[in-house]
Parts: C-alpha cells; sequence; structure tokens
C-alpha cells in the first residue's frame, strides 16, 4: 500500500511530462493573457468555418485584453475581407514580431489605414515593443506577409521551415498547405493537408481543402469524397454544402449544385457564396432575369460593403453571360460607387481591369487601354507594398498587348511588351512570382501565333500556359478550327463552356463566342 502514493506521483510527473513534451512540439501563441490565447483559438475556428464577422470579434476581444498580442493582429488580417485593413494590421503582427523599439503612429485606427511604405511603423498602441514571440510565430507572421504581397516564394521558404521545426503540429502542416493553395501547386498542398489529418483527424475543415486540391489534380472522385466528408462533419454549417455546391457546378451539375447552394441558404441566408453560387447556376441555365431577381433581393438585406460588392458584381457577369456587354458596363460603374480606393485600391484596380476587358471584347480598344492605365496609375499611387506595385506593372504590360494589341492586329508592339517583361523574368531569381509571369507569357505567345494563323506555335504555346481556364481552352479550339480539325476544335469549344470557378471572368468573356463556335461547328455540311 506504500508504494500506491509513489505510483500515483510517477504517474502524475509522466503525464504533466508528456503534456510539456506534447506542448513544446505546437507554435507556441505568446500572450500573457490566457484568455487573449483562448479567444485567439475561437476566433480561427470561426474563421476556417468563414464566420468572419465573429471571428474578427474574438481577435477584436484578444487585442482589447493584450494589446502587444502579435497573433491576435495577424488573426485580425486573416479575417479582414478588405485588402487595405489586412495589410495594417499584418504590419502590426510584424512589428510586434521584431526585437527592436517601434515608434507609435498616432493616427493610425486599426484596420483602417494602409501602409504608407513597407517599412512605415503601424502599431496602433503607445510604448516600446519588445520581442514578445517566438520564431515560428514569426516564420507564421512572416509568411503570411509574403502572400499578401505575393511573394509567393517567400511565403513558400517560411512555411517550410516552420513545417520543419513543428513536424508534430497539425496546424503547421495546415498552414504549408494553405500556402501552396494560395498559388495552385497541388502537388505539394495535398501531402501538407494529408499529414496534417494524420496528426490531428478533427481538423475536418481539411477535407474542404482537399476536395479543391483533388479537383486541380483532376481527380474528381476523390474530390466528391472529400466535399461529402466535409458535410457530414459540419451538417450544421453553410460552408461545406456551399462548397460541395461549388464542386457540383464546375461539373456542369447545376440542378444538384443549385440544391446544395439552397441548403446552406437555409442554414444561414446571408452566407454570400451560397448566394452566388445560386446566382451562378440561374446564369448556367439560362435564367438571367431570375439570376438577377435573387441578386436583388440580396442587395436589400446585404450586411457589409464586400457583400454588396460581390453582388453587383455577379449581376455585372450576368449582363456578360447574356450577351449585353454594355448593361455589364452599366452596372461596373454603379459597382465603382461603392468602392473607395483609399482603403481597398486592388478591388478598384480590378473593377477598372475588368471594364477594359469587356471594352475589349466591344471592340472598343482605345477606352480598354485608358481603363488598364488609370488601373496601373491608381496602384502606383497606393500604399500598397512595392512588390506588389512592381508585380502589377508586368502584368498591365501583358494585359495590354493581350487586351489592346493583338485584337488589331498589332503584333508588333505585343511582342515588344512580350520581349520586355519576358527580359525582366529572365533576370528573376527562380521563384513562384516568376512562374505565374511566364504562365502568362505563354498565353501571349499563344495568342500572337494564333492572330498570325500559325497554329501549331500557338498550341504549343497555350499548352505551357494556364490548363485551368476557359479562355485558353477556347482559343486552343480556335486554332485547331483553323487546322481543320474540327473534332478537336468542338472538344476545347465545349471545354470553354464549363465554369472554373464562381466570378469566372475568362468564362464570362469567351462563353458567347464559345457557343457560337461550336454551333457553327455542329451545322451540317451542305
Amino acid at each position: 500500500m506504500k508504494t500506491l502514493p509513489i505510483i500515483i506521483y510517477v504517474g502524475t510527473a509522466l503525464f504533466l511530462l508528456a503534456c510539456s513534451r506534447v506542448e513544446s512540439e505546437r507554435i507556441p501563441i505568446s500572450t500573457k493573457s490566457a484568455e487573449s490565447r483562448a479567444l485567439f483559438w475561437e476566433g480561427m475556428s470561426l474563421c476556417e468555418r468563414f464566420h468572419l464577422d465573429a471571428a474578427r470579434e474574438k481577435m477584436l476581444a484578444a487585442i482589447e485584453l493584450d494589446s502587444e498580442f502579435a497573433l491576435g493582429y495577424l488573426g485580425l488580417a486573416m479575417c479582414e475581407l478588405n485588402h487595405g485593413a489586412q495589410a495594417a494590421t499584418l504590419q502590426q503582427a510584424d512589428e510586434l514580431s521584431r526585437p527592436v523599439a517601434s515608434k507609435v503612429a498616432p493616427s493610425i485606427i486599426l484596420g483602417i489605414n494602409v501602409l504608407e511604405d513597407r517599412n512605415e511603423e503601424l502599431i496602433g498602441h503607445a510604448g516600446k515593443l519588445m520581442n514578445k514571440v517566438s520564431p515560428g510565430e514569426r516564420l507564421w507572421i512572416s509568411g503570411t506577409r509574403c502572400l499578401l504581397e505575393s511573394n509567393l516564394d517567400g511565403a513558400a521558404a517560411n512555411f517550410e521551415k516552420l513545417a520543419s521545426m513543428y513536424p508534430n503540429d497539425p496546424l503547421a502542416h495546415k498552414l504549408l498547405g494553405d500556402c501552396y493553395l494560395r498559388f495552385e501547386d497541388a502537388s505539394k498542398a495535398v501531402p501538407a493537408y494529408q499529414r496534417a489529418l494524420t496528426l490531428d483527424s478533427t481538423r475536418v475543415c481539411i477535407y474542404n481543402t482537399l476536395g479543391y486540391e483533388y479537383q486541380l489534380l483532376g481527380e474528381t472522385a476523390k474530390a466528391e469524397e472529400m466535399f461529402r466528408l466535409y458535410a457530414h462533419y459540419l451538417p450544421n454549417e453553410p460552408n461545406p454544402l456551399d462548397s460541395y455546391g461549388e464542386f457540383l457546378l464546375r461539373n456542369g451539375r447545376y440542378e444538384e449544385s443549385l440544391e446544395q447552394y439552397r441548403r446552406a441558404l437555409e442554414i444561414d441566408s446571408h452566407f454570400m457564396n451560397a448566394r452566388v453560387g445560386v446566382a451562378t447556376n440561374l446564369i448556367m441555365l439560362r435564367r438571367h432575369e431570375d439570376a438577377r431577381r435573387e441578386i436583388r433581393q440580396q442587395m436589400l438585406v446585404s450586411q457589409s460593403t464586400a457583400e454588396l460588392d460581390a453582388l453587383l458584381l455577379m449581376s455585372a457577369l450576368s449582363f456578360l453571360y447574356q450577351g449585353q456587354p454594355a448593361q455589364c458596363l452599366e452596372e461596373l460603374n454603379v459597382r465603382a460607387q461603392y468602392l473607395n480606393a483609399a482603403t481597398d485600391p486592388v478591388t478598384v484596380a480590378q473593377n477598372l481591369n475588368i471594364r477594359g476587358e469587356v471594352l475589349s471584347l466591344m471592340g472598343r480598344y482605345d477606352e480598354a487601354e485608358r481603363e488598364f492605365l488609370q488601373s496601373t496609375e491608381l496602384l502606383r499611387r497606393s500604399k500598397l507594398p512595392n512588390t506588389l506595385k512592381e508585380n502589377n506593372n508586368l502584368h498591365h504590360e501583358i494585359r495590354l498587348a493581350l487586351y489592346v494589341d493583338v485584337p488589331q492586329g498589332n503584333f508588333a508592339a505585343a511582342e515588344r511588351k512580350l520581349n520586355n517583361v519576358d527580359v525582366i523574368c529572365s533576370v528573376l531569381p527562380v521563384s513562384l512570382n516568376r512562374s505565374k509571369l511566364e504562365t502568362m507569357l505563354h498565353a501571349l505567345r499563344g495568342a500572337i501565333a494564333l492572330g498570325k494563323k500559325d497554329y501549331q506555335f500557338a498550341l504549343q504555346e497555350f499548352s505551357l500556359g494556364n490548363r485551368n481556364s476557359a479562355a485558353t481552352a477556347y482559343f486552343e479550339g480556335i486554332a485547331y478550327e483553323g487546322m481543320e480539325e474540327n473534332e478537336k476544335a468542338s472538344e476545347c469549344f465545349k471545354s470553354a463552356l464549363q465554369i472554373r470557378r464562381l466570378f469566372d471572368l475568362p468564362h464570362a468573356l469567351v462563353y458567347n463566342n464559345a457557343k457560337a463556335a461550336l454551333e457553327r461547328l455542329s451545322r451540317p455540311v451542305a
């Protein structure tokens, strides 16, 4: 009997040692408040399930309890839908992760101002800030910041190191998977997500992301299984039904997709993606007025400017699908009235670029060029990071060549722009940013070759471009038609008619032309 206390003591010691070991194998969450830490985890869980407003409230509460809680600011940035607000909150997290003292920017209001430049210190509170976070947390913050700045190779380096530092933490592997998901590298994302699930099978939101990654890999059956599992484990959440609805939409199963989206809205009538999904399915079923009626009803009860913005964009695209580009432009003008270039220059620039692409479709090339130039000038004057601006300048050159020069047969001007960007790309370090630019250059080379009726070279270049684009499929169809390989052309046009995602602008731009081309090839020869 005397040995029992010893056994209990030893057992307790071993248990505490095991707990300590498990804790040391996880990414630390540095805060002086246990309640802040708990609020952070609640916010993360809500964010993963797309309850962004509720998640934001948790993060704000966590920061209120501990104003030096670096990951609290990071979590807040992850909840924000506004690009400018993301930049500000990420800058605060970044500063808190540094071991040096920082000055106060007293005019800064959290989540409102954007970066003046990459070095501006946006803290949001007074006093000196010493190094409050662990190396692992610094990697997390730095990696997320790289993603915001489109520095994809930097993001990958940070998250790979984080997963290596904490090989038994499922969160580290999930973050790595999320990083690869951002730049559509499914072959690397899937193993990271699978590792996270192996370590913690309760992280059911990973089934959602695995579903999307399997789709990118062309493994449709596995993708559907993941979405079904996601919906099974979270039956009272709208997002699993929304994700499954999007899967069905991508596979042309519109009525089934519509049912899933409707079920999601029964759970949460303000779940924006589901509302857009309903409208998209109605458009694909050629029920354009029904789609816009759905959008208008939701606009009356929209709860945020971000929600209203999404609805206006979907309304604009509905007119594009219906073959009414002028009406699409009018809707984009209405959308512009609700956007603020000071706090969200990225979305304002995006709206200008969409207008430019629609104007190009209408043959109004001078006006299209002005929209593209205005978009680039807006970002140049903005307070966004320089890396994002530099990247945009290169994309702008490609955009001008694709939508202004090539359609007018000005191939010399298009080739000059192509060569300029190609030279810059050639001196960039091997990186994911460079890879994305090279993919766009292949599309441009293909478009120039297609315009010159060099169909074989065009097909070669398109095969190296974005394979998940309706535009690529459409132009491949044009090339095959030019070579009088009508069966292959028809298959390409059918592929171009299949939507790839919600808000699929390339699909909307080529949809009617692809439909007309398919009908043209289907006519019996007289």
